[in-house]
């Protein structure tokens, strides 16, 4: 008796699924194109976000080299200048 009321409910699960099935593939689709546009579009926002974070930190870079190698001091001109005058 318990095997045909097994039976019954896997038929019964069978028959919902099937019936529900047009109305579920269409939203399941729906919804995996939407979830799927989406992440692409987060993707291409960080990608982007990345470069210009790149550029910036490039131009910080540049832009301390160059302070850098305006401001650099001769060591040795100066000490042969404190030599000469002793």
């Amino acid at each position: 008796m318990e095997t045909l009321i097994y039976i019954f409910v896997c038929i019964g699960l069978i028959y919902l699924f099937l019936a529900i099935l047009p109305i579920l593939l269409p939203l399941v689709i729906i919804i995996l194109l939407v979830v799927g546009i989406f992440l692409l579009y987060i993707r291409h926002k960080i990608k982007r976000n990345m470069e210009d974070m790149q550029k910036d930190a490039d131009t910080y870079f540049e832009d301390s080299r160059q302070i850098y190698d305006d401001s650099v001091i001769d060591v040795e001109y100066s000490e042969s200048d404190v030599h000469d005058e002793e």
